[in-house]
């Protein structure tokens, strides 16, 4: 299975449909870590599985998603409510209650990847 991850776009919309276009029969999941600052419903994240950024004042985004992807769960949330830029851990703790094995978020701006006590985690 292919995942697309994507995140903090802060009101790129023509990128963020581009990018689905181009890879829509690549992937089967698209998934938005947050800060869209699109509202709900919004065209350009007709694609994606949207959670609420810190910067999402407009819409109905949840906070996190649990999401399937094969036989893995995936945790998708943005960050800023687990203080990422200080520790991965209490995302870590969020996943571990879910019975997530893979953590998607965004925030810091920082892209990376890091397999944490066996819990990949991936920020784009």
């Amino acid at each position: 299975m292919n995942v697309l991850i994507i995140s903090d776009s802060h009101g790129l919309e023509e990128e963020l449909q581009t990018i689905a276009k181009r890879h829509e029969a690549d992937v089967d999941l698209m998934i938005h870590c947050g800060d869209s600052e699109l509202e709900t419903g919004h065209p350009a994240l007709d694609s994606y599985e949207v959670v609420k950024g810190n910067c999402d004042f407009t819409g109905n985004f949840k906070d996190e998603l649990l999401l399937t992807a094969g036989s893995k769960k995936i945790l998708v949330t943005h960050g800023h409510l687990h203080g990422i830029k200080q520790t991965l851990l209490n995302v870590y703790y969020r996943a571990e209650e879910l019975g997530a094995d893979i953590i998607c978020f965004g925030h810091s701006h920082i892209a990376g990847s890091e397999v944490l006590r066996g819990k990949l985690m991936i920020n784009p």
